[in-house]
């Protein structure tokens, strides 16, 4: 397959799953994109996929706020 037709990244971040109870947030980003959302809570990176990240929100922060502004990123 020719580089012209790969698909590009069309945005840096990009929510795959969210669970209200437990605070959880797992998504796709780029380095940038982290650095830029790690004030939330706790990040850690997911061992068996490239740019997968899970965050624990702050209880400090309102879930659903910080999920609408990672959402919108």
């Amino acid at each position: 397959m020719s580089e012209e037709k790969k698909p590009q990244l069309k945005r840096e971040l990009a929510v795959e799953w969210s669970n209200e109870p437990t605070h959880f947030i797992s998504f796709y980003a780029t380095p940038d994109a982290v650095e830029d959302v790690k004030q939330f809570g706790r990040i850690t990176l997911f061992s068996d996929a490239p740019n997968l990240y899970h965050l624990v929100v702050d209880g400090r922060y309102d879930f659903q706020e910080v999920l609408e502004y990672l959402k919108n990123y």
